[in-house]
C-alpha cells in the first residue's frame, strides 16, 4: 500500500519536473519578449543583442552543470533564463538586421533569419542524436554549446556600427548617423536615405 502511493507521488513528482522544465522556456520568452521594446529604445539594438549573451551565458553554465551539481531546479532556472534570451533575440534581431539593410533587402534579410534560425534547430536536432552528444553522460555539453555563439556575437558584434536610426533617434546627431550608413553602405551617397530616415522618426 504505502509503496505504491510512494511510486504514485514520485511519479507525479517527475512529471511535474518535467512539465516545468518544459514550459518554463516559454515563460521566459514571453518575458523577454515583452522587454524589446523598452531595450531596443533605452539601451539600444546593437548594446541589447550583446548585453543579452551575458544571460545566454548563465543559462548555458546552469544547465550544462545542473547535472554536475544534482540540482533540477538549476537546470530549470537556466531554462527560464534561455527563454528570456531567446524572447530578445526574437523581437531584437530582426530590428536590428532590418535597420542597418538597404531597404531593397529588408525582406530577403528577414528570409535569410529565419532560415538560419531554422538551420540551427535543426543543427541542435543532430548534435541531440544518441550518436553524438544525446547520451547521459555527454548531454550537458549539447547545453554548453550555447557559449559558443554568443561568445562568437559578443566579440564580433561590437565592430559593428548601431542601426543610423537609433543613432539618429537617441543622438539627433545627423553627423553620427551619416557615418554609420556610410560604414554600413560602403559609399558616401547616403543623403536620400538618411533624409528618409529622418521622416520616418
Amino acid at each position: 500500500g504505502n509503496q505504491s502511493v510512494d511510486e504514485e507521488i514520485s511519479q507525479e513528482y517527475v512529471t511535474l519536473i518535467w512539465s516545468t522544465t518544459v514550459s518554463i522556456f516559454c515563460v521566459g520568452g514571453m518575458i523577454g519578449g515583452t522587454l524589446v521594446g523598452v531595450i531596443a529604445d533605452q539601451i539600444g539594438r546593437k548594446k541589447g543583442l550583446i548585453y543579452n549573451n551575458i544571460l545566454a551565458a548563465i543559462a548555458a553554465l546552469c544547465q550544462g552543470f545542473a547535472k554536475h551539481m544534482g540540482s533540477c531546479e538549476m537546470f530549470i532556472l537556466g531554462r527560464l533564463i534561455i527563454g528570456v534570451n531567446a524572447g530578445i533575440n526574437a523581437g531584437l534581431a530582426p530590428i536590428y538586421l532590418t535597420e542597418i539593410s538597404p531597404v531593397a533587402l529588408r525582406g530577403a534579410v528577414g528570409t535569410v533569419y529565419q532560415f538560419v534560425i531554422t538551420i540551427s534547430i535543426l543543427l541542435s536536432q543532430l548534435l541531440g542524436l544518441h550518436s553524438v552528444l544525446g547520451t547521459e553522460d555527454r548531454w550537458p555539453f549539447l547545453f554548453l554549446f550555447t557559449l559558443l555563439p554568443a561568445f562568437l556575437q559578443t566579440i564580433t558584434l561590437p565592430c559593428c556600427p548601431e542601426t543610423p536610426k537609433q543613432v539618429l533617434k537617441v543622438t539627433r546627431n545627423e553627423i553620427k548617423a551619416k557615418q554609420a550608413l556610410i560604414w554600413l553602405r560602403g559609399s558616401l551617397d547616403v543623403h536620400a536615405e538618411l533624409e528618409e530616415m529622418k521622416g520616418e522618426l
